[in-house]
This record gives C-alpha cells, sequence and structure tokens, in this order.
C-alpha cells in the first residue's frame, strides 16, 4: 500500500523505507502479490482461532488493498 493508503507503523519501517516496499522491489510484483496473497491466506486462517477477529479483518483489508494497488500498477497479473 502506499502511504496514502495505509497509516505508517513505526515497526514496519526501518530508517526511510516501509518494509512492505522493499518486499515489493527486492521481490517484484508477481513476488509481492504472492507474499501479500500469502498473508490473507494466514490471517484468515487463524482469525478465528486467535480472539483477535477484528484485528485479523483489518489486517485481511489492508493486504487485500495492497493487492490491488499492485494489480492496478501491473494489471497484466490479474490474467495470472
Amino acid at each position: 500500500m502506499t502511504s496514502t493508503t495505509r497509516d505508517n507503523v513505526s515497526h514496519y519501517t526501518v530508517g526511510n523505507v516501509e518494509t512492505i516496499d522493499y518486499i515489493k522491489d527486492k521481490l517484484g510484483a508477481t513476488g509481492a502479490l504472492m507474499y501479500i496473497l500469502g498473508n490473507i491466506l494466514k490471517y484468515a486462517s487463524r482469525a478465528l482461532h486467535k480472539g483477535q477477529l477484528r484485528s485479523d479483518l483489518i489486517k485481511i483489508k489492508n493486504y487485500a488493498i495492497m493487492a490491488v494497488e499492485i494489480i492496478d500498477d501491473h494489471p497484466e497479473l490479474e490474467k495470472k
């Protein structure tokens, strides 16, 4: 997600770079999308077992927004 669509969380920022931006840079669009979809699966599968349903649903929503942003920037990924 861009900083305009999410609140910056300090523990996800190292120096001036957010971890997700570093991941996108290193893995490329396809790799970053797979990473994000994996996190959605992780949070969805444990959501009812952790006692933090609302928190996990918000994380899922935030990751879904990140996935849409990647697809918006790389529409060819939607066809994969």
